[in-house]
């Protein structure tokens, strides 16, 4: 009994003792001019912020159009379409979380999707998530600044982002939705400031994340509504190496405990 308590208190102090502090990716360890967006060139250079990676893609048939994610501090939220696609729509000054500067911008588009990759298995506590002024102004005005959306959103619209965690099999760890407009259920909200969402469902073990961008306002061409949104502070903590196999075996202790106490 007191050997198998010792046994457990030891894994105990090294599986605590291998815990590492939180990071939050803020983006301000990164430089960036005033009012001013760094999106991808011809040569896609991802951007590294807290040792985590945000991919940036370029349509390299046509020698333009960036997608993906670009690092942004631009603060209009008046401005309709497509020249103020990288503003975050934050009420009423703009700028990052807490009035911090620079945030990330991400758009899913036909060259790419938005991919973040972190540098070791990771278990993600959550992020602030905002709508783009691209996006909001199109939800709400019905001004993309083209018309190629329907109008304002009306009841049973909504505008939803899925975060899925993929493992380093390449494996799901699991999906988080949440709602940047909801308009079901006699709701008319659409987000208009930083709104925190918890990742913790997504487990220990992510390696990447990628989202999915999903709107009831459709055409011929796929979803109307601009594909863009803006996070800040995404907080982790990198998983303990041996931690998952570290568990099972705690449970096993507790077992063999439980069946001395029973003698």
């Amino acid at each position: 009994m007191l050997r198998t308590t010792t046994m457990m208190i030891a894994l105990l102090g090294c599986f605590f003792g291998q815990l590492k502090a939180e990071i939050i990716v803020d983006f301000e360890d990164l430089s960036l001019d005033a009012d001013s967006v760094a999106h991808a060139d011809a040569s896609e250079t991802p951007f590294v912020s807290q040792g985590v990676e945000f991919n940036r893609l370029w349509n390299s048939d046509f020698d333009c159009c960036p997608s993906a994610w670009a690092l942004s501090n631009k603060t209009d939220i008046v401005t309709a379409g497509f020249t103020n696609q990288h503003a975050a729509y934050v009420s009423p000054q703009g700028g990052g979380v807490d009035g911090s500067t620079n945030y990330g911008v991400a758009n899913n588009s036909y060259a790419g999707h938005a991919l973040v990759f972190f540098p070791e298995p990771t278990a993600l506590l959550g992020t602030y998530v905002a709508n783009t002024t691209y996006s909001y102004l199109a939800v709400v005005d019905g001004n993309d600044g083209a018309g190629f959306v329907k109008g304002p959103f009306g009841q049973g619209d909504y505008f939803r982002l899925d975060f899925m965690g993929i493992d380093e099999q390449g494996e799901s760890t699991g999906t988080v939705e949440f709602y940047l407009a909801d308009y079901r259920d006699g709701k008319a909200d659409a987000v208009s400031e930083w709104t925190w969402v918890d990742l913790t469902s997504l487990g220990p073990n992510v390696s990447r994340l990628e989202f999915q961008l999903e709107s009831t306002d459709v055409g011929d061409f796929g979803m109307n509504t601009p594909a863009y949104f803006a996070i800040d502070n995404l907080t982790l903590v990198p998983e303990p190496a041996g931690a998952v196999l570290l568990f099972p075996a705690l449970l096993s202790l507790a077992a063999v405990r439980r069946r001395w106490a029973g003698r």
